[in-house]
């Protein structure tokens, strides 16, 4: 029995009690025994019923002087492997109709803060509302209250073996159970992230299907929508068949960890030139007009002693003119055919005659009836 801090304070007071069984001071052993008998009382078949109490004062004391000697390195010493921590012995719905404890008390090494309450549940005590370690005690001690990896993946064992068969979480709670699934997923990525040596292969097998990827419909009690990391590749295409669906693909690091592999595709930004190709055609075609030696110009205007050469192909496309071999034409100036020629060829009609004004000042367009080029030309006489 503990003595009262303002009789402890007495010098003469505290020994005198002390001497008939009190404990006026406190050490890592004295305890260590404390929370033992806590341990022996709670197996009891009818334990105290201040037992709760009792674990209650004990964590309060371990809080309020967490800096002492006697508490040093609290995640590996003796007391966290104690059941002397009061925990929450049933949850809200849905939850309670999973999570069941006998116990009062649990330890430090199997119980949860309430912010980790969706990712571990299944599997750790949530520690009780009354014993919350305050922010220093966390600042300390910060995985206090936080669930190992093998918990948190065992915790999406049993939400894909036990809860997704379980027809009450069908019918009313998928949201909630969907929830679950990406809380786990979301603490593992960030896990993964915080930790470059964190293996996920060390607690899930290549064929387990613990990842749901909604790839045929968006229902998470489906056995088709499980699959495991063999049936996943990262960066695949929707229309390959292990295409990671965008819900799924959010927890990359994750997937690799666990094995999933990934394809990498080059990083290569094509650089598309810009350019006018109707343009670039026109100016092509311009410059085989009159070529005597191109190929493809196969017609020969004869005009007042001037061999002009055309192809009649372009003519064809771009006029109703059925030009021979050789045509000779005698209703025109020279000049005046060039320039009818490059409009058929596509320049702007105001362009191809300032090309010959200076050297054909009174260049028209013949409107002779009886010539067949008549139909092809735009009245401009005179110009």
């Amino acid at each position: 029995m503990f003595l009262d801090h303002t009789i402890s304070e007495s010098t003469r007071g505290s020994r005198t009690l002390s001497n008939i069984g009190f404990k006026d001071n406190i050490d890592q052993k004295t305890f260590i025994k404390c929370v033992g008998k806590i341990e022996e009382l709670q197996k009891k078949l009818n334990p105290p019923p201040d037992i709760r109490y009792r674990g209650f004062i004990l964590v309060d004391y371990l809080y309020n002087n967490i800096n002492d000697v006697a508490f040093m390195n609290l995640e590996d010493n003796i007391i966290s492997r104690i059941p002397f921590v009061p925990i929450s012995k049933n949850l809200d719905k849905p939850y309670s109709m999973n999570y069941s404890r006998s116990q009062t008390l649990d330890c430090f090494n199997n119980v949860i803060l309430p912010t980790y309450k969706e990712v571990a549940w299944s599997q750790m005590s949530l520690i009780a509302e009354d014993v919350i370690p305050p922010l220093h005690v966390l600042a300390k001690y910060p995985s206090l209250g936080k669930p190992k990896t093998v918990n948190v993946v065992e915790h999406l064992r049993f939400l894909y073996e036990n809860l997704r068969e379980n027809e009450e979480w069908k019918k009313n709670w998928s949201e909630i159970f969907k929830h679950n699934v990406y809380e786990v997923y979301n603490w593992l990525e960030e896990e993964c992230l915080n930790d470059e040596d964190l293996n996920l292969t060390e607690h899930i097998h290549p064929h387990d299907p613990l990842f749901i990827n909604f790839n045929k419909d968006h229902d998470p009690f489906k056995s088709e929508n499980w699959v495991s990391v063999r049936e996943l590749v990262l960066n695949s295409e929707p229309s390959e068949e292990k295409y990671v669906n965008a819900s799924l693909a959010k927890y990359p690091t994750m997937l690799k960890r666990a094995g999933a592999r990934e394809v990498k595709r080059p990083n290569i930004e094509i650089q598309v030139r810009l350019h006018d190709q109707p343009s670039i055609n026109k100016i092509k075609a311009l410059d085989s007009l009159f070529d005597p030696n191109f190929s493809f110009n196969d017609a020969t205007f004869i005009i007042k002693g001037e061999r002009i050469k055309a192809s009649r192909y372009m003519l064809a496309i771009s006029s109703s003119i059925i030009v021979n071999d050789v045509e000779y034409v005698g209703d025109v100036e020279p000049d005046s055919m060039r320039v009818l020629l490059r409009y058929l060829y596509g320049q702007n009609i105001d362009d191809a005659i300032k090309r010959y004004r200076d050297t054909s000042p009174k260049i028209n367009y013949v409107i002779n009836r009886n010539s067949y080029f008549y139909d092809e030309v735009i009245e401009v006489c005179n110009y």
